[in-house]
């Protein structure tokens, strides 16, 4: 694993059904991932949603997702086609151009 990912952010989830989830794309080597909040010895504060453009988070998205094809090669291949769908949700135009030109 790269230096990027030297210092891991801590992600508190106790359902064991969305640890599996997390497990099983990687997210164990990017994230500390803790079970129970009694094992962390500082106050903690949820991060509430807050009003983004629906491209911002398209593009969070996008970079999260290459981020995660980097941990393992199941995962490049498991998230080759949401790349390509996020990558179209965040640039529509450069599909509608390409849509044009094979039409041309």
């Amino acid at each position: 694993m790269s230096d990027r990912y030297s210092k891991k952010v801590t992600l508190l989830s106790p359902d064991p059904e969305i640890n599996a989830t997390l497990e099983s794309v990687g997210f164990d080597e990017v994230f500390n991932l803790v079970r129970d909040e009694k094992s962390i010895e500082t106050d903690l504060k949820e991060i509430t949603p807050d009003e983004k453009a629906e491209r911002k988070k398209a593009v969070m998205m996008l970079e999260a997702h290459r981020a995660l094809m980097k941990v393992s090669e199941k995962n490049a291949e498991t998230f080759r086609d949401v790349i390509e769908l996020l990558e179209k949700s965040v640039n529509p135009e450069s599909d509608e151009e390409s849509g044009q030109n094979k039409s041309q």
